[in-house]
């Protein structure tokens, strides 16, 4: 169940999307990186969700989806990694501060 509400797991989309399929799962400075490369057109699209627990708040999650498309689906959840990693640096951890 959760896995459709948030997008993980295969799924057929209905805007173009061929399928989402949940790549591997790691942790990064206390937050946890879910990569989800979307399958369009022949291309995977880099996307995933950035989670945490926070004590008081309870999960936090925040959803996120590049135009960045590459034909090979590894090569794809290692830019979603990569970029998933800068955007917590570049935010300074505050992703679920707005």
């Amino acid at each position: 169940m959760l896995k459709k509400l948030f997008g993980l797991g295969r799924d057929k989309a209905v805007s173009g999307k061929e399928e989402v399929i949940q790549g591997p799962t790691i942790e990064y400075k206390g937050f946890t990186i879910i990569s989800t490369p979307e399958r369009v057109n022949g291309q995977f699209r880099v996307s995933g969700v950035i989670q945490r627990t926070d004590t008081v708040k309870g999960l936090e999650i925040h959803r996120f989806e590049r135009s960045d498309t590459l034909p090979d689906r590894e090569a794809c959840i290692e830019l979603t990694e990569l970029k998933a990693q800068r955007f917590i640096d570049d935010m300074d951890g505050k992703i679920f501060d707005a």
